[in-house]
C-alpha cells in the first residue's frame, strides 16, 4: 500500500511541474505587455509575479552560465533569462504607476 501511495505522490509531482513548465515564460511576458498597455496595473503585477515565480531559478541558471554577452545567434538560449528581466521591467512600470502605495515593492524589484 506504501508503494502505491509512494507512486501516485511521484506522479502527481510529475504531473504538477509538466503543468507548471506547460506555460511558456514568452507568453508570461507577452501578456505582461498587453495588461501594461491596457493600465491594468494590478494584472500587470500578477502576471509578471507568475512568470519570476516560475521561472526566476531557470534564468538565475542562465545568468551564472554566462561569462560574457552572448551572441543574438545565442540570446533564445537564455529564454527564462530574457523573460524574467523583461517582467521584472514591467513590473517596475505598473508600480511606479500606483504610486506611493507600492514604493517599498518597487524599490524591492529594483534591486532584483
Amino acid at each position: 500500500m506504501r508503494v502505491i501511495i509512494k507512486f501516485f505522490s511521484v506522479l502527481l509531482l510529475l504531473i504538477t511541474i509538466h503543468a507548471a513548465h506547460a506555460l511558456k515564460s514568452s507568453e508570461l511576458s507577452s501578456d505582461a505587455w498587453k495588461a501594461l498597455q491596457e493600465k491594468d496595473w494590478n494584472g500587470t503585477i500578477k502576471i509578471t509575479e507568475k512568470c519570476i515565480k516560475l521561472f526566476e531559478e531557470d534564468a538565475l541558471k542562465q545568468q551564472a552560465s554566462l561569462s560574457s554577452f552572448p551572441s543574438p545567434e545565442e540570446a533564445p538560449e537564455y529564454w527564462a533569462l530574457n523573460d524574467v528581466g523583461t517582467c521584472y521591467f514591467i513590473q517596475c512600470q505598473a508600480l511606479e504607476k500606483l504610486g506611493n502605495d507600492k514604493q517599498e515593492e518597487l524599490e524591492t524589484a529594483l534591486k532584483k
